[in-house]
């Protein structure tokens, strides 16, 4: 009889309580959306400000990387890497590496968030594995893959996206001497002038 006495006070509590939760459920999702949309407003427009300037704050993007080992007797190095044709801002910087149960070799893991220098935003997703052991080559590949700014804000965290870029921008300031360039231009000048 017990028993048939808790089985329906906890059906009455499922009754009484699940639309409440859901509710509240349903309000939390909402209040979080709302808070994305400003989040996503915020670094678009932080992005718009930065526009001017993202060709001097992007740098080349790794997207690869291959070693051989050497080949069984370590003497037939071969190592290549591959760069992507785009330029960008590391925003976010979460790659990761481990080891197998040997400790000498292991993966390569993790992602990036790039702003480019065209103002969109990138993500790359690194694979690979590494070794120690001679001979066992090493490699990782992390394609860029375009997201949208709303994306980006369901993982990665605002306020670290627009402490990187107001960082860089700042370390750029006074860092671009155009008067060098320009005189260099002018005796190159004079010296074709010279040489007709």
């Amino acid at each position: 009889m017990e028993n048939k006495i808790e089985i329906e006070e906890c059906v009455a509590k499922i009754q009484a309580l699940a639309p409440t939760v859901g509710v509240e459920y349903d309000a939390q999702q909402a209040a979080i959306s709302a808070e994305r949309d400003a989040e996503t407003a915020v670094l678009e427009r932080a992005i718009e400000l930065a526009r001017p300037a993202l060709r001097a704050i992007s740098s080349r993007i790794q997207t690869g990387y291959r070693d051989n080992g050497g080949g069984r007797d370590g003497c037939h190095h071969v190592e290549g890497k591959e760069w992507s044709k785009e330029r960008g801002l590391v925003l976010v910087d979460d790659l990761d590496r481990g080891t197998h149960g040997d400790g000498n070799s292991g993966w390569y893991g993790g992602d990036r968030l790039y702003l480019l220098a065209d103002g969109s935003l990138a993500r790359s997703k690194r694979k690979g594995s590494w070794s120690r052991w001679q001979g066992v080559g090493e490699e990782w590949e992390a394609p860029l893959t375009r997201v949208s700014v709303r994306s980006a804000m369901d993982e990665y965290e605002l306020a670290d996206c627009l402490k990187v870029i107001s960082e860089a921008l700042q370390a750029q300031v006074g860092k671009r001497d155009a008067k060098a360039p320009q005189a260099r231009a002018e005796r190159l000048a004079a010296l074709v002038a010279l040489l007709k």
